[in-house]
């Protein structure tokens, strides 16, 4: 477990709808009120462009129930654009967008929550973590020895285990296998999330009878399936070759019935995702229901932050299913109707890239870059529109452009706080590296300068010593 040194002030994003639930002060006195009440922590890191914030905002935080059992906690968001954001993403091991992390009045780790449309489930995940602070190492080690209740299971399989940094991320594969087999012998419906886990952690290509009996035992009971069935959309791929077409029958008619009955635009769109991975019905009859979602889309009143998150899963339903056009075009919609457009920008230069128009990919990377608030979001597009300039290798465009743009990045991210630190430093390492890759001696002498009148003189000296420039 880690205790967290604060000395770090937080800044909070004046874009939020809900910055009014959030502790006013600084992290530092949020912890020491923490620990001086015996209260716990409830931390949110996230940005005021990335689309599951904006959907956690509008379907989670605005609602009373949230609200009211935040009174349990010092709630803290943490914008990944404040100041030194990228220091405390760091501190607390956090790296994608949203992060939510419940700490005891120590500050010491004890779980961290998943993206969850459900405001109920949520709220009821958070309070039972509330009512027994045991941190999740402890709690699986607790329910593989076979010790667990069936709410121990029920929040064990609801911790948003792909963030977690607790745990080793060798050591996930095996847990994931062990709790799949104590959940099971409990006779308990987690265990379908265990297997779901263990599948998409595991790099084997044969899987032992054990694992083979729970696939056929999961798609066999229609309650575990439609539990389940957003996890099975990120196993599609894993477990496609495993099925029969009996199998495939029963998927494809729960699907359908989950489809009838939901309300929830991005529930749909995972559903035909999932339609589509199994192949389960024609790509025309698949392109025709986002369709329809789309224009059910155009009309309804939806939130900015509602539509910074179903508008984001639209596009790219288009993209994957090479509806490249119409992707386009709803990405240009959009780009007028958001708080953020620069991100849809670089949905657009995604878009271009695949359709192999690399100059316009490039003019709309550049353009994202430019139009781009908070300083980790610059150095993050920045970092990636240059980076796509040495790809593409454009002769006329980089002449024009790169030098000049390299030395402004450069500059700018030269005077960010923590630019050593979390994603600034993982954005800024990718392209040092392709700088150096491409031998080019103008710009590896630009990048050379890094550190001269940096304020961390010693991180810099050991990045560019570690990508030997």
């Amino acid at each position: 477990m880690r205790v967290f040194i604060i000395s770090i002030l937080l800044s909070l994003s004046v874009n939020a709808a809900t910055d009014n639930i959030w502790y006013k002060g600084n992290i530092e006195d949020a912890f020491k009120l923490a620990k001086k009440s015996n209260t716990p922590l409830f931390l949110y890191w996230g940005a005021v462009w990335c689309p599951p914030c904006n959907m956690m905002k509008s379907k989670v935080f605005n609602t009373s129930i949230f609200k009211n059992e935040l009174k349990n906690f010092i709630p803290i968001y943490l914008d990944g654009d404040s100041k030194r954001a990228q220091v405390w993403g760091d501190k607390l091991k956090t790296s994608g967008y949203p992060t939510m992390i419940v700490l005891d009045s120590n500050a010491q780790e004890v779980s961290r929550l998943p993206i969850i449309q459900d405001s109920v489930q949520f709220v009821n995940q958070l309070k039972e973590i509330r009512n027994n602070l045991t941190s999740i190492k402890a709690l699986s080690d607790k329910c593989i020895q076979k010790k667990c209740t069936s709410k121990e299971w029920t929040r064990l399989s609801l911790h948003s285990w792909m963030q977690e940094e607790l745990i080793p991320e060798e050591k996930l594969e095996g847990i994931f296998y062990d709790l799949y087999i104590q959940s099971s012998k409990a006779k308990n419906l987690t265990q379908y999330s265990f297997l779901l886990l263990y599948l998409n952690k595991t790099k084997k290509k044969a899987y032992d009878p054990i694992i083979l009996k729970g696939i056929n035992n999961l798609i066999s009971d229609k309650v575990a399936l439609y539990e389940n069935l957003m996890s099975l959309s990120y196993t599609t791929d894993k477990i496609k070759k495993l099925l029969n077409k009996k199998q495939l029958k029963i998927i494809k008619k729960v699907l359908k019935e989950v489809n009838a009955t939901s309300k929830d635009f991005s529930e749909k769109l995972a559903i035909l995702m999932i339609e589509s991975n199994l192949e389960l019905r024609k790509k025309n009859e698949i392109i025709n229901d986002i369709n329809i979602i789309d224009k059910k889309l155009s009309s309804s009143n939806l939130t900015k932050n509602e539509r910074q998150n179903i508008m984001s899963d639209l596009i790219y339903s288009y993209m994957v299913n090479d509806e490249l056009n119409i992707a386009r075009k709803v990405c240009l919609r959009e780009i007028e109707k958001s708080h953020s457009p620069y991100y849809f920008m670089s949905y657009m230069s995604s878009i271009e890239k695949k359709s192999k128009n690399m100059m316009k990919a490039l003019k709309w990377s550049r353009r994202a870059w430019q139009e781009s608030k908070g300083p980790a979001t610059r150095i993050q597009w920045g970092s990636s529109y240059l980076r796509k300039a040495l790809e593409f290798k454009i002769v006329d465009f980089n002449k024009l452009h790169l030098n000049k743009d390299l030395t402004v990045y450069l500059n700018e991210s030269k005077k960010t706080l923590g630019l050593f630190n979390g994603r600034n430093a993982r954005s800024l390492k990718k392209l040092l590296e392709m700088v150096k890759k491409s031998e080019d001696k103008s710009l590896t002498k630009l990048v050379s300068n890094l550190c001269n009148n940096s304020s961390e003189p010693k991180k810099c000296g050991n990045l560019k010593k570690e990508i030997g420039i």
